[in-house]
């Protein structure tokens, strides 16, 4: 059979309708794709009926995130809880997947901004300030298989109905200073129920990761004995180099301490390619996530200020680390191996957040730039010294 091929009618306009069809097609084509980005991997998969579907929001520093994931592991052991978890960061999804893979757990991440609906999950649980929330919207599947958990989130619930007033991200000045005033640290906080004992925990509950001394071969570091400097706030925010937490000094001290241990051998980190005059090899800005948690594990004795880094020495190895506070508290956010050194000449036991998202710039007090950081360096060497941290050099 022949076919033949009509022209297009003249009386017809030849861009119009065929034009206006293509141009809703591909919208719609957009739409639809940008949907299943987002909430494919919740429809194409079915439900699971014997465990409960979580998502876990975490914000903040690398150091809040990780003492977040902690008190998560402990409450889902301590409830024995069956879940499944997708966990929403707004840190490095790849960065987070190391945290969790060191914690033996599988649990999907994603970035933040995929974190569409709360309805799509049993549980939501968002730390983002100081205090979980909990969000249900799959009541009587919790109840029937995890009662324990949901004994517990009913009571923080409770909790957060009577504190209303400190869940709130404007309000984390408020939080800090409710840790202060009830003596808790930033871990044992999260626990508003206060049933996980989380002052008892073993700090250590993250592996160091298995291929850690390869890495270390890379900078002929697996037989040195070395000590780790960090000079670095926040990855994603490098305007934050200029923070009023960041000690200046520490070249002056470094100078003192390679002349009493003259075999010290010191490696600087942080996220940005910053050197500091008396370390011996820079890796500022060099290393993979998993590199730098190797260094700080394998690390004799880590300097910094209050820092995410300082966190993660502290539950991948529980070594002792010389940690300067300025405007955050060491109550709330020192831990007990390390050596904790407060330097607060207007008398405030914190003032972190009390400006809002710019108290890592500005000083309520109007005292200056750096002056919680005023640490005379030949007083903070002798600390040092006197701590037995660097005995073995």
């Amino acid at each position: 059979m022949r076919v033949r091929l009509q022209r297009w009618p003249k009386k017809y306009p030849k861009a119009g309708g065929f034009c206006l069809f293509s141009k809703m097609l591909a919208a719609s084509s957009i739409f639809c794709g940008r949907y299943l980005l987002d909430y494919g991997h919740y429809f194409f998969k079915k439900e699971d009926k014997k465990r409960l579907s979580v998502a876990l929001v975490l914000s903040g520093g690398i150091g809040d995130i990780v003492t977040a994931i902690r008190y998560i592991h402990v409450l889902l052991a301590h409830t024995n809880a069956p879940v499944v978890v997708d966990v929403f960061s707004s840190q490095k999804p790849s960065d987070i997947a190391v945290l969790l893979g060191a914690a033996g757990l599988r649990w999907q991440v994603f970035p933040m901004h995929q974190f569409k609906n709360r309805l799509l999950y049993d549980i939501v649980i968002q730390l983002s300030v100081q205090f979980p929330v909990f969000f249900v919207s799959n009541q009587h599947k919790l109840d029937v298989l995890a009662p324990a958990l949901s004994s517990y989130i009913a009571k923080a619930r409770q909790w957060n109905k009577a504190h209303e007033a400190y869940l709130s991200v404007d309000n984390m000045f408020r939080a800090q200073y409710w840790c202060v005033l009830n003596k808790k640290t930033m871990l044992q906080a999260m626990d508003t129920p206060d049933l996980l004992n989380l002052s008892n925990v073993p700090p250590r509950f993250l592996q160091l990761p298995l291929e850690s001394q390869n890495m270390l071969k890379r900078w002929n570091l697996q037989t040195r004995p070395f000590i780790t400097v960090g000079y670095s706030v926040d990855q994603n925010n490098p305007s934050k180099l200029q923070n009023i937490r960041l000690y200046q000094h520490w070249p002056e001290v470094l100078r003192l301490l390679k002349k009493k241990y003259p075999s010290l051998y010191v490696v600087q980190l942080g996220g940005f390619p910053h050197h500091l005059d008396g370390v011996d090899l820079c890796l500022a800005g060099k290393t993979s996530f998993s590199e730098l948690i190797s260094l700080l594990g394998y690390s004799y004795c880590h300097l910094d200020n209050d820092s995410g880094f300082v966190h993660l020495r502290h539950f991948f190895s529980g070594k002792p680390s010389v940690v300067l506070f300025g405007c955050t508290s060491a109550q709330v956010k020192g831990h007990a191996e390390n050596l904790n050194l407060v330097y607060r000449p207007c008398n405030m036991e914190v003032c972190e957040w009390l400006e809002g998202n710019t108290w890592w710039k500005t000083c309520p007090g109007n005292l200056g730039p750096n002056h919680c950081m005023g640490f005379k360096p030949q007083w903070l060497a002798e600390q040092i010294v006197a701590s037995g941290f660097l005995d073995l050099f």
